[in-house]
């Protein structure tokens, strides 16, 4: 542990090693061994030696030489520092690791999940566990990286009161999209406007606003998502880059109402405000579709010829070829549709 903290991997992982290959060894020193090489393989991100340490010593779960806090901690920080190398898989075996053999502190994990879900009435943890809810969020974060909405969301929602204020805006955040994902826009908006009232200044509040817009429209209340988008985006002024995602929202819920003027508006206006746009592809596809239903074929013809010759345009492209073809052979616009 010395070494390990002077900064000595190589030779720390050298010791650990010899322990754990060790035949007459203490088994409770061998276990600690383990826990610290798989310290150091993800720390030096070696993931695959993490792996192979956990194939190798499947007791992991109980090293009686740390003190119990410590050792959680040091299973918290393995599984953070997986979930950063973008393993999410084997931090939450990590994760599990820790919650396991816990006595209380395993029978207050499942409490607090319980609380979570609303299963159960609300209790205070235990004195001295106060690392539960640390681990129901690390657990939340790594089933959010999998895209798993719905086991990341109750660890969200019992971190929101049982973890530092200074980490409740991230909180909030994580807990809105996992709800707007769901498609349920109700509790997307809760902790949006939970979002917007702790920090307004919050760098990431319009892709909060964004996500829940978006559940909005795929459950059917384009109506609301407009009014949402149009309402929020008056925050910031034309052209700033906290209103970009909810201005190209408003003018896609007006396109989803068959607003095609409005639509075709906003996505120019989108285009001119935001030439280097995340979503300026979709919406120049999008402008041309308004066009397309209005019959001004030369104008849909004009923008579709723009968008072919983005290097940008990608998965639009057959649809633009399409597009442009019917203009050719349905509208005003000369030449053959062959020609394509």
């Amino acid at each position: 542990v010395c070494l390990h903290e002077a900064g000595d991997l190589d030779r720390t992982a050298r010791i650990c090693r010899k322990l754990m290959e060790d035949d007459a060894g203490r088994p409770q020193l061998k276990r600690l061994a383990a826990l610290q090489s798989c310290r150091i393989a993800v720390e030096q991100s070696d993931l695959s030696a993490a792996r192979a340490v956990l194939k190798e010593t499947p007791d992991l779960a109980g090293a009686p030489l740390l003190e119990r806090s410590a050792w959680t901690r040091v299973l918290l920080h393995i599984g953070r520092r997986c979930t950063l190398l973008d393993d999410p898989v084997l931090a939450l075996r990590f994760y599990e690791l820790a919650a396991s053999g816990r006595g209380a502190r395993t029978a207050w994990s499942r409490q607090a999940a319980l609380e979570a879900m609303g299963l159960v009435p609300r209790v205070r943890p235990p004195i001295g566990e106060d690392l539960g809810p640390e681990l129901l969020l690390a657990r939340a974060d790594a089933w959010f990286q999998l895209d798993a909405w719905r086991l990341a969301r109750p660890g969200y929602r019992l971190a929101e009161t049982e973890v530092g204020e200074e980490r409740r805006p991230q909180i909030l955040h994580a807990a809105s999209v996992c709800s707007a994902m769901l498609d349920e826009p109700e509790r997307a908006e809760e902790y949006a406007l939970k979002l917007l009232e702790t920090a307004p200044d919050y760098p990431m509040l319009t892709e909060v606003f964004g996500a829940w817009i978006e559940s909005l429209m795929r459950t059917g209340r384009e109506r609301e998502a407009r009014a949402v988008a149009l309402d929020e985006r008056d925050r910031w002024p034309a052209g700033d880059y906290r209103r970009e995602p909810l201005d190209f929202l408003a003018a896609s819920a007006a396109f989803q109402l068959g607003q095609y003027g409005i639509a075709g508006l906003e996505f120019a206006a989108y285009l001119s405000n935001y030439q280097s746009g995340s979503r300026r592809i979709e919406a120049s596809y999008s402008r041309a579709v308004c066009y397309l239903h209005l019959r001004r074929w030369d104008h849909a013809m004009t923008v579709l010829d723009a968008l072919l010759l983005d290097d940008a345009a990608g998965e639009w492209t057959d649809g633009a070829l399409y597009y442009r073809a019917f203009c050719r052979t349905t509208g005003d616009a000369a030449g053959p549709a062959e020609a394509d």
